[in-house]
């Protein structure tokens, strides 16, 4: 693995740090976090098909790598509330929100469909 999220989480608060800006697309819908987790709930069906096709190892490095991301965005969001800053109520910090939710759910689909595959082969 990386080790991204332990190289975030051993980062230090830094007072004079500010939160990014995030600029908002005027068509933006009211609801960025609901909009991102339903594509990606589409996209699943897409994802569960391409990890059918791959060997269990790789599998296994897909459901990894999902974590990683997961852990990854979950230390950016406690730097942020480190920081004294509330993410949950900075515009445009919905999309970190659902990439929580995401990444728990591809990494949860990779297992499912690892976990398939091993009774298959059983």
């Amino acid at each position: 693995m990386s080790g991204l999220s332990d190289d975030l989480r051993n980062l230090p608060p830094n007072p004079d740090d500010k939160p990014v800006v995030i600029e908002l697309n005027e068509d933006r819908p009211d609801d960025p976090q609901v909009m991102l987790y339903n594509l990606f709930d589409e996209y699943m069906a897409h994802y569960r098909q391409a990890l059918q096709r791959l060997s269990p190892e790789r599998i296994a490095a897909n459901e990894q790598a999902w974590a990683e991301i997961h852990r990854t965005n979950l230390v950016y969001w406690e730097q942020a509330k480190k920081n004294g800053w509330q993410p949950n109520q900075l515009p445009g910090w919905e999309t970190a929100a659902a990439m929580n939710d995401i990444a728990v759910n591809m990494a949860n689909l990779a297992g499912e469909v690892g976990d398939q595959a091993a009774e298959q082969d059983e």
